[in-house]
């Protein structure tokens, strides 16, 4: 099902086998044919979330999981028929990826990365994208303003690009997704920081923990290990800095910013010298506090794990299935390669009850399972799937012939948006941000903290499924027990010297102290208080927030509420998308 996800993203001049073609009764069209880089072709890629925006960050990050998950785990793929497709999709990705490439020099200052294409013209247009007509600015990581993480990102993808298609008897291409990486990895060591736009821009992503780019050159070089030996001396080095750093190594998160746990899991794969130290860190340590279902929630979100009461291990206010996903892949595969294999398994597959409503009656997977959610934060499926033009710009988005009003047979606009009717089009295979601490999902659109699917919620928890899938298979799942929060060993002694990895206050303008609100009540923009000069989020008023939660600013851009009122907003811009889907009672999702 991910991948019916991935498909329904793509931009550009659609392939033929896309499962989504309008001329073959789906929903989507060719869009944003003009995307270009001072003449240089950016057409194609994958949108990033529910708007347009193509974001190279946590793509690249997302495709190498994605490969990941089909090395470990090809058995699950061809079981389930969708290799083929899976191939295609990296492929769309990488192409892409190569073309954001846009100046490739050997001479590390020469490289020139696309960072981020669009911006918050994005965020105000509701419309369908082959309609859009907003400006699109573009935004580059270049010798001025380095940033070894966001290019790190995109010397781990062609790396782990290039491992698949030599695999795929496709060498030519192999050895041009590993030039681009020794180019791109060679750009990021010799600018290390982290990548930022211009001040006053509207960034997307961009990464917390200013030494965070030290594990993202872990995660790439560990990745061009796995193609050239070579490399293996560098991506022991890079692995063994990451590690030594605290803000690293005490981390409990794995996603687009949080890489340490993937490098660590690679270079385990591959017996490095450094395994032993990866496998301490990432089972002992980072796979024993999510296992640990003895902790219970409330607790500030991002600086542990704890569990609600039906059972979710929950990190993050933000997107939390996104973390619990992705840490759901590292429990698959130190269930291939960890010491307490079993244990990591069961737990894996424990979460994937929860998130697919097996357990609980309730699940998170558009297209799959009971109850599933009924408004994403995504623009194009709040309207209908198919139209008659003209369509001509109306109210931050379109109204084509016969169209008016919301909902069904409603304008593509921003007021269907903000229209509490379920959507259009079934995002199938799109994991939602999630519940918060008490179990509660209030499926409300404009909840982008919630509500929001994106490229890189979906790539672990393809990763999970997918392993689990292969479990099954192998009869690695008959003794689990059906509990939705079943763990697998104890909490370690917390580390003395620093304390976990738990965000410093957000200082940052605005509504600083935040405000205690009622229950679901809107949170951000205008209604919290925003001035007017200041408020870059202006139109986001319709966030919610539970009964109790603080309501306070993170960003310039957006607000989050806290249901702990000691909680500090974790300071990471937006997260992101996607699914497998595998057939297996055990595993409770199905493959498609």
């Amino acid at each position: 099902m991910s991948y019916k996800f991935y498909e329904g993203q793509m931009s550009g001049e659609l392939p033929p086998w896309n499962q989504h073609l309008y001329s073959k009764g789906g929903w989507r069209k060719s869009a944003h044919l003009k995307d270009n880089y001072n003449g240089i072709d950016l057409v194609g890629g994958f949108y990033d979330a529910g708007d347009y925006l193509k974001i190279s960050h946590p793509l690249g990050w997302g495709v190498s999981n994605l490969i990941l998950s089909m090395v470990e785990f090809k058995q699950a793929y061809d079981d389930a028929n969708v290799w083929a497709t899976a191939v295609r999709n990296m492929k769309w990705a990488t192409d892409w990826l190569i073309k954001a490439h846009v100046k490739a020099s050997d001479n590390p200052r020469d490289n020139v990365f696309i960072g981020q294409l669009s911006g918050k013209n994005d965020h105000h247009y509701f419309g369908r994208p082959e309609h859009a007509y907003n400006e699109r600015p573009i935004y580059v990581a270049d010798s001025s303003t380095g940033g070894a993480d966001l290019v790190g990102e995109f010397a781990a993808a062609y790396a782990a690009g290039a491992v698949l298609f030599k695999a795929e008897g496709q060498a030519a291409y192999a050895n041009v997704l590993y030039k681009h990486a020794q180019q791109a990895f060679a750009f990021a060591e010799a600018h290390p920081n982290t990548w930022k736009v211009p001040p006053g821009v509207f960034q997307a992503y961009a990464s917390y923990w200013p030494e965070g780019y030290i594990a993202h050159l872990a995660w790439a070089s560990a990745w061009m290990c796995k193609y050239d030996a070579d490399m293996c001396p560098t991506a022991n080095k890079w692995f063994n800095n990451a590690l030594a750093v605290n803000n690293l190594r005490y981390g409990l998160g794995y996603d687009w910013d949080s890489t340490l746990p993937g490098a660590a899991a690679l270079m385990i794969s591959m017996s490095q010298p450094s395994a032993s130290a990866a496998k301490q860190y990432l089972e002992d340590y980072v796979l024993t506090k999510w296992e640990n279902s003895g902790n219970k929630c409330p607790q500030p979100s991002y600086s542990t794990v704890c569990y609600t009461p039906k059972g979710l291990a929950y990190y993050s206010d933000w997107g939390t299935l996104r973390n619990t996903g992705n840490m759901m892949f590292m429990a698959a595969l130190m269930g291939k390669y960890g010491n307490n294999k079993q244990a990591h398994i069961c737990w894996a597959r424990s979460q994937m009850r929860y998130i697919t409503g097996t357990a609980t009656g309730k699940s998170y997977l558009i297209g799959y399972g009971p109850d599933q959610p009924k408004r994403p934060h995504h623009r194009q499926s709040a309207c209908s799937a198919r139209y008659t033009e003209p369509c001509n710009p109306f109210n931050g988005g379109t109204c084509c012939a016969g169209e008016s009003g919301v909902g069904v047979g409603g304008c593509c606009d921003e007021s269907n948006f903000r229209n509490p009717h379920p959507a259009q089009i079934v995002l199938a295979g799109a994991l939602v941000g999630g519940p918060d601490q008490s179990d509660n999902y209030p499926d409300i659109r404009e909840d982008y903290q919630r509500s929001e699917v994106a490229l890189d919620y979906n790539a672990g928890f393809t990763g999970a499924a997918a392993g689990l899938a292969q479990f099954a298979r192998s009869g690695g799942l008959g003794s689990c027990h059906g509990g939705s929060g079943s763990g697998g060993g104890g909490t370690p002694n917390p580390p003395s010297n620093p304390p976990p990895n738990t965000p410093p206050p957000n200082n940052g303008g605005g509504n600083g102290g935040g405000k205690t609100i009622p229950d679901w009540q809107k949170c951000g923009g205008i209604e919290s208080n925003c001035p007017a000069s200041s408020c870059g989020d202006g139109k986001w008023n319709g966030f919610s927030c539970k009964s109790g939660s603080v309501c306070k600013r993170q960003s310039e851009y957006f607000w989050i509420s806290s249901t702990v009122s000691a909680v500090t907003p974790d300071g990471k811009a937006m997260g992101a998308k996607g699914t497998v889907a595998l057939s297996s009672a055990e595993v409770g999702i199905t493959w498609q």
